[in-house]
């Protein structure tokens, strides 16, 4: 093992490095062929790339001298004979077009051709003056009747009739009783009108709180077109004290919510018992089927000092009598 530099002491020519990739089968004359290992500068001569380890670069090392000078020209040498005649060469382009020669003389002149297709239509001339009017001719065949005109306005209204007979009197409003519903059973009516009772703690219109789910009475009746109804409730009213109010709302054909400051309740104050009925006439309403429900509240006040234990309502009922 030698470095690069040892290569280049033992050759005996100016020595030209190549770095390259060509591979030598064998020696060559004047040519020395060696592995070179980059990391520590050694090299070793081999015969060709093959003998070089995977770390190794492959080196051929020139031992040629130098160009000489170019020596001088020698004498011109004879005139050789002349050669046989090449084949002929491709075509050459198109040259540019010539100047347009003289005009010829007029030709005779031919045979007339076809007629051709008729043209469209002019445009309609000027309409020309009326001409004298002619004789009468004779009268005609009567022709088919014509359609109807329009119907003229309505003449004047004539004066009125004599006045009919009186018809049947009609039939007189019937009242319809409420009845109770509880926790979603039948309305029922018992009779005698003995329709158990609830209480209400409630200061604001609402069915009984007790018992649960009791609703009403209830009436449901067919309003005519004057869209009035005479509706009485009636029930006893006891409290401690308390202000207990019973009104009705309207549902069904019309919604009305309980007239606003009870001008439409029946009303008491405790601590007593007390029966009484109140009839008003409501109007207004939508013609159908409407339903009047009787609601509830209590002031909440407590004049005269005792405990305040709500409203009791006992025997509620409601008629209502359409018009």
């Amino acid at each position: 093992m030698f470095s690069l530099r040892h290569v280049a002491v033992l050759t005996v020519f100016t020595s030209s490095l190549l770095f390259g990739s060509v591979a030598m089968a064998a020696p060559t004359p004047n040519v020395v062929t060696i592995c070179y290992d980059g990391r520590n500068g050694l090299a070793r001569i081999v015969d060709s790339r093959s003998d070089c380890r995977r770390e190794e670069q492959f080196l051929t090392l020139n031992g040629q001298g130098a160009a000489g000078t170019q020596g001088p020209s020698g004498p011109a040498g004879p005139v050789g004979s002349t050669g046989p005649a090449g084949p002929m060469g491709s075509a050459g382009p198109a040259g540019p077009a010539g100047a347009t020669g003289a005009k010829g003389a007029t030709g005779a002149t031919g045979a007339a051709g076809p007629a051709g297709p008729a043209g469209p239509a002019g445009p309609t001339g000027a309409t020309g003056a009326t001409g004298p009017t002619g004789p009468i001719g004779p009268t005609g065949a009567v022709g088919s009747v014509g359609a109807t005109g329009p119907a003229g306005p309505a003449g004047p209204t004539g004066p009125a009739g004599p006045s009919g007979p009186t018809g049947p009197a009609g039939s007189a409003p019937v009242p319809t009783l409420g009845c109770l519903v509880l926790a979603g059973g039948p309305c029922t009516t018992p009779a005698n009108g003995d329709n158990f009772g609830g209480m209400t703690t409630l200061t604001s219109y609402a069915d009984l709180a007790s018992p649960a789910g009791l609703v009403g009475p209830v009436a449901t009746v067919n309003v005519s077109s004057s869209g009035e109804a005479l509706v009485t409730i009636t029930a006893q009213e006891s409290s401690n004290g308390q202000g207990c109010y019973m009104s009705f709302a309207v549902s069904g054909a019309t919604t009305l919510a309980p007239a606003p400051n009870d001008v439409q309740s029946l009303s008491s104050v405790g601590p007593f018992i007390s029966q009484g009925s109140a009839i008003y006439l409501v109007t207004g309403l939508n013609p159908g089927n409407n339903t009047f429900t009787a609601k509830y509240r209590t002031d909440g006040s407590n004049v005269w000092g005792y405990q305040a234990t709500g409203c009791m309502f006992g025997n509620p009922a409601i008629i209502v009598t359409p018009y």
